[in-house]
């Protein structure tokens, strides 16, 4: 399956890492060494690439891995200029902000997020979460929620304006199942939440729900603004490449799961986990419980398979129900 807008199970495929590069900008980004912050910008948002290459995408897979590694070597280059490039970042930032997908630097912006996040740490929490939820910006969400884990230094960060999406172009991490089940909650629905539940977390589900709907047990726990923005981040504390988030701006070349061996992989594994609210303030910890499984074409997935699964539901709702 290629990664494009495809639709499967209510989910959209994944664009979950950065705003894509093209063939044009691979070939600019190896003599950008030395280039000023706004002429590393100009290169990653160039109107030469295609139409339809502003999207974002997480591990890219097949002909893209090149494309989606240029931005990513431009992005490190920003890095490496430090706070000297923040200006330049925040005036395109500024730009987007006001007019979308319509700014010159709408392409490939996820980039600039991930740079931004990297180079000022928690103190660019505030800027990208103020981003969130906006309806103009709306092809940005996963980029801003990936850039405020990587400013927060979490794992991961779930925002209800999240758009759902499908893992196509990497070996699937148990944050994965766990997203899926804190965003399902987030945005009441069930049968995403039901989709990634081993059989244990099934009658986990059973038990918390006691006889009642699903919606009469929401409805007593759930507090939140209906369309209002929530969000619970994480951190697995068991560390390893599955506690970092998803786009580190590391030096390191990221490696490209697909083609790594599976068999290496904990089995089931129990991760001791950190929780905390939308400003990365920690408000509990819960040990999860993952089964491994294979998804519908045969890939290794992880399933969420805690027994306790009504505790690990309210400390999601305490999470997401604190202070902002």
């Amino acid at each position: 399956m290629s990664c494009s807008g495809q639709k499967s199970s209510g989910f959209r495929v994944a664009l979950l890492l950065a705003a894509l590069g093209v063939a044009a900008l691979g070939s600019g980004a190896s003599q950008a060494q030395g280039q000023a912050p706004a002429d590393l910008i100009g290169l990653l948002s160039s109107r030469s690439n295609p139409p339809g290459r502003g999207l974002t995408l997480a591990f890219s897979c097949g002909p893209l891995a090149q494309e989606a590694q240029a931005g990513r070597t431009v992005a490190l280059k920003l890095v490496r200029l430090g706070g000297s490039a923040v200006p330049s970042i925040e005036e395109a930032i500024d730009s987007i902000e006001e007019r979308g997908r319509e700014s010159e630097f709408s392409l490939n912006s996820g980039w600039l997020l991930y740079a931004y996040a990297k180079i000022k740490g928690p103190a660019a929490y505030p800027r990208l979460k103020r981003m969130v939820g906006r309806p103009n910006l709306g092809f940005l969400a996963y980029s801003l929620d990936t850039s405020i884990a990587l400013s927060l230094a979490l794992t991961s960060y779930v925002d209800s304006f999240r758009v759902p999406a499908k893992i196509v172009c990497r070996t699937k991490e148990p944050r994965d199942a766990l997203d899926q089940v804190i965003l399902a909650w987030e945005r009441n629905d069930r049968r995403s939440f039901e989709a990634v539940l081993g059989p244990s977390a099934k009658v986990g589900l059973r038990s918390f729900l006691g006889g009642r709907t699903w919606t009469a047990t929401r409805v007593s726990l759930w507090h939140g603004r209906p369309g209002g923005s929530v969000a619970v981040g994480y951190t697995f504390e068991s560390g390893g490449s599955w506690a970092e988030p998803e786009e580190t701006l590391s030096e390191a070349v990221p490696v490209n799961t697909t083609s790594v061996d599976i068999s290496k992989f904990p089995v089931n594994p129990e991760i001791p986990t950190a929780f905390t609210n939308s400003s990365g303030r920690d408000c509990g910890t819960y040990r999860v419980e993952f089964l491994s499984s294979r998804d519908e074409m045969g890939r290794l997935a992880y399933l969420l398979n805690n027994p306790d699964l009504g505790d690990l539901v309210r400390l999601i709702t305490s999470c997401a129900a604190e202070a902002k």
